[in-house]
């Protein structure tokens, strides 16, 4: 939305110790999220964690800069602007919301076709088994 609305920089302010004291899971978690925001917008991101990792990723979701969790300190990378909408700015989910009917009515088919092609058998005692027509 605020690539949309105009932003042409990213950035991300976050406290990863409330989840696990910033030095667990939640840290590197975090940083892939931004990673993919990066990547998915197009635009540099700048993420500055409290207890996290802190750094700068490029908008082809590389880490230019970093600095390691629970360090404190000052990053520097040459970042800029950027206005270009990727696809995904522009139709947001649409695209896998649309990929997912096509997926559930390819199955959907697929299930009808079977039913309708598999021959139903009539079972009884002592005789042999007829096709129901």
């Amino acid at each position: 939305d605020d690539v949309l609305a105009g932003a042409s920089l990213l950035v991300n302010v976050s406290n990863d110790g409330w989840v696990d004291g910033g030095y667990g899971t939640a840290g590197p978690q975090h940083l892939a999220m931004a990673i993919f925001r990066a990547v998915e917008t197009r635009r540099y991101l700048v993420r500055a964690a409290t207890t996290g990792i802190s750094g700068v990723i490029d908008p082809y979701g590389r880490v230019v800069a970093q600095l390691a969790a629970g360090s404190s300190g000052v990053v520097t990378a040459p970042v800029a602007g950027r206005s270009e909408l990727t696809p995904y700015v522009r139709v947001g989910d649409a695209f896998a919301f649309g990929c997912a009917i096509v997926a559930v009515a390819a199955l959907r088919a697929r299930r009808r076709r079977a039913r309708v092609a598999r021959p139903h058998f009539t079972v009884v005692p002592g005789a042999v088994p007829q096709p129901v027509g």
